[in-house]
């Protein structure tokens, strides 16, 4: 059914909301009950506008994200076209002096973790001392013109990558763990239950105590609980119950067929209007129309 006054032709299905039949049918709620409920929307209210700026941060975070790795690529591209560009030839002793600079920070480097480490074992140290002094060797030959500039580079970068070897693994002392204390299964006996399997329990043993019609009826009130529960938040009173004198008007005609469950019906025929006969959807029998009939000829 595409609107409510669309003509309805006979197979059409059409549906309502669940709500909206509970609403019209329902009775109306009480004023705490509508306090409640007024309260209920205006907390859910807050909590969706709090909820939007969440979001609305989240997404910020996500296109600050986005820009700074699309910054990073262009960055890094720009970085590769530099690299990729042929480099300008230096004089070979810009090039010495360079490579002795940085001979002289490693030596700084190893000088000072051979200083610091005062707890450091015999093999350690004696491993400490000859690469040390391998670097000395090797600061030594920069300054000779026979040595290619090739090897003395090579020589360099072999011994700065152990460098972290001997100067990043230092000795931590390890520190004692922080060991849960367990409970002896004594102490978990007399311990005692959690609360909410005492609370399970001290029902059980009072459920026990009732009769067995007195069991059958709170089975039955809870059942109803769970299909019929309080809910505030819905516009007609909870537990759900019809409005008063509603019998007189709550009643299916004989053209539909209705799906409670769902709130759908069927349209299956046009009701039947000629001389003598008219089917009027009405809760009462014929008896009682051909008498409001009778009523209705006298005083017209």
């Amino acid at each position: 059914m595409p609107y409510p006054g669309y003509l309805l032709n006979p197979g059409d299905m059409f549906q309502v909301e669940p709500d909206r039949v509970l609403f019209a049918t329902g009775d109306t709620k009480e004023p705490s009950q509508a306090r409640e409920g007024r309260r209920m929307r205006r907390v859910r209210t807050k909590e969706n506008i709090i909820r939007e700026e969440k979001r609305a941060q989240f997404r910020a975070k996500r296109e600050a994200k986005k820009a700074e790795k699309e910054a990073a690529a262009i960055e890094d591209l720009s970085i590769q076209e530099k690299a990729a560009k042929p480099k300008v030839s230096r004089s070979e002793e810009e090039q010495r002096k360079e490579i002795r600079k940085q001979y002289q920070v490693l030596l700084k480097q190893v000088k000072k973790y051979l200083a610091e480490q005062t707890s450091m074992g015999a093999k350690r140290k004696q491993y400490v001392r000859a690469y040390l002094k391998e670097l000395k060797g090797a600061l030594s030959t920069v300054n000779n013109k026979k040595t290619d500039i090739k090897d003395i580079e090579s020589t360099f970068t072999s011994l700065a990558e152990q460098l972290p070897k001997h100067t990043n693994s230092t000795i931590v002392p390890k520190q004692p763990s922080k060991k849960v204390p367990q409970k002896d299964e004594a102490q978990e006996s007399n311990s005692g239950k959690s609360v909410e399997e005492a609370a399970i329990e001290d029902i059980q043993a009072r459920f026990d105590d009732l009769s067995v019609e007195e069991q059958k009826s709170v089975r039955e009130a809870i059942t109803l609980m769970r299909e019929n529960p309080v809910d505030d938040s819905k516009p007609y009173a909870t537990p759900w119950r019809p409005r008063p004198y509603m019998s007189a008007f709550a009643f299916i005609p004989r053209y539909l067929e209705v799906n409670q469950n769902i709130c759908s019906a069927v349209y299956l025929r046009h009701p039947v209007a000629r001389p003598g006969l008219a089917e009027v959807p009405t809760p009462y029998g014929q008896e009682t129309q051909q008498l409001a009939f009778n009523w209705y000829l006298k005083r017209r």
